[in-house]
């Protein structure tokens, strides 16, 4: 009696255990789903990237002496909060993204890269002697220049004081043309400009030319703006104390005068410090500054804007 007793307690047991079991199956909430993967967004296909594939920061550029570009990001953000990319003498500027070539304003605009990773990749490749890295700071702002045989990369980081707008982030990332890059002269044809250059006198903070312009056919106004220094055989240049390109540096820039003769002189102390005792080249970059609008004839949208001119010079012991 006990034993037939016993097991319909256990059968009872049991039934009332697979009803729960049942029940908690039937009423357990379902599992959450798991989230849609983010929708990329589809941005314009870019040129293809032509530097070399180990690198780890795959960036790449078309070099144009004429070319400016500058946007925040995001676009609608409080500019003293933002992110400043700025370009010069470099267009079509371009990023590979996962095997994807995209312009590099779309992906930071899109949200696909920032500026931390474009520093991250940039260092790595520091370290594997891609590029050589420099840093310090100017006007009370942190830099750090990346230069890579094509183009720089300049991060700049801080906050400066200004007397309207009070106090203001500055987050930068400049990139440009390698200034040091050795040049090739008599590479390209020039336009006639007119000009010939003699040295009056050289020392270790900078030289003196006389420039004389006659006829040429120039658009409208020459101006110096901006210059290098390199050995004779141009194998190599003479390094700036900044590391970096800062065209402010060079104010202001020097007009020469149409049908004359114009002395130039070139203080350097502040850019290049003191040069030591050798021979010399003056790279002088030469513009055309000129209003294209009121320009229509044909030939003025293919006009070089910009010439080189090479003036050697020796600094005495």
């Amino acid at each position: 009696m006990k034993s037939n007793l016993k097991r319909l307690c256990v059968l009872l047991l049991g039934a009332a255990a697979a009803a729960g079991c049942f029940c908690l199956g039937r009423f357990t909430a379902p599992a959450p789903e798991s989230p849609p993967e983010p929708t990329l967004p589809v941005l314009e296909a870019a040129p293809g990237i032509t530097v070399d594939s180990d690198r780890y920061l795959q960036l790449d550029a078309d070099q144009n002496p004429d070319a400016q570009f500058s946007r925040y990001y995001p676009p609608d953000a409080d500019r003293s909060h933002s992110l400043h990319l700025y370009c010069l003498d470099m267009e079509n500027v371009r990023i590979a993204l996962d095997g994807q070539s995209c312009f590099l304003e779309d992906a930071l605009e899109a949200g696909l890269v920032t500026a931390e990773e474009l520093y991250t990749w940039a260092q790595l490749d520091t370290f594997l002697g891609i590029c050589t890295q420099y840093t310090g700071i100017r006007r009370g702002a942190s830099y750090c220049v990346f230069r890579y045989p094509e183009y720089d990369l300049r991060f700049t980081s801080g906050v400066k004081s200004d007397s309207a707008e009070g106090w203001e982030v500055v987050e930068t990332l400049y990139i440009c043309a390698n200034p040091y890059a050795p040049e090739v002269p008599g590479s390209s044809a020039q336009e006639d400009w007119g000009l010939t250059f003699a040295l009056q006198s050289a020392d270790s903070t900078g030289v003196t030319l006389l420039c004389t312009q006659s006829g040429g056919q120039q658009l409208d106004t020459l101006i110096v703006d901006w210059y290098y220094i390199y050995l004779p055989d141009f194998s190599d240049s003479i390094p700036r104390q900044d590391g970096g390109q800062d065209t402010t540096a060079f104010q202001p820039n020097p007009v020469i005068a149409r049908d004359a003769e114009t002395q130039i002189a070139l203080d350097w102390s502040a850019i290049y410090g003191s040069v030591p005792p050798g021979e010399y080249v003056l790279s002088l970059k030469v513009s055309d500054v000129y209003d294209l609008g009121n320009r229509q004839d044909a030939d003025a949208t293919a006009f070089d804007a910009r010439q080189t001119y090479y003036i050697p010079f020796t600094i005495e012991k």
